[in-house]
């Protein structure tokens, strides 16, 4: 299908409103966008008094909830390859200071 200007000039202002929302993130917010999270710290500040373990066929994903950095609730959803990665997760959980 030939290229249209009609088609092109959509494109662009797309493209124009995409950069305009990516504009509205702070550096850390784009950092944290394109980064894997890894780590309950890396989403969350403070955390609940629980968390969910889920088991999968092909691993496991560890959610906690909590406050951010700007206090607001969020909450992790990680997924884990191995028992030894939930258990760093749990220890990590455990030592965090919790939201109350």
């Amino acid at each position: 299908m030939p290229k249209t200007k009609k088609h092109e000039e959509d494109l662009v202002r797309e493209l124009d409103e995409l950069a305009r929302e990516y504009e509205f993130l702070t550096k850390e917010e784009t950092a944290m966008a394109n980064k894997p999270v890894n780590r309950l710290s890396d989403k969350l500040v403070k955390v609940n008094e629980n968390f969910t373990i889920n088991m999968y066929d092909n691993g496991f994903m560890i959610e906690a909830g909590g406050r951010n950095k700007k206090s607001d609730y969020v909450n992790a959803k990680i997924m884990c390859s191995t028992v030894d990665e939930v258990l760093a997760l749990v220890r990590e959980a455990c030592e965090m200071e919790r939201d109350s």
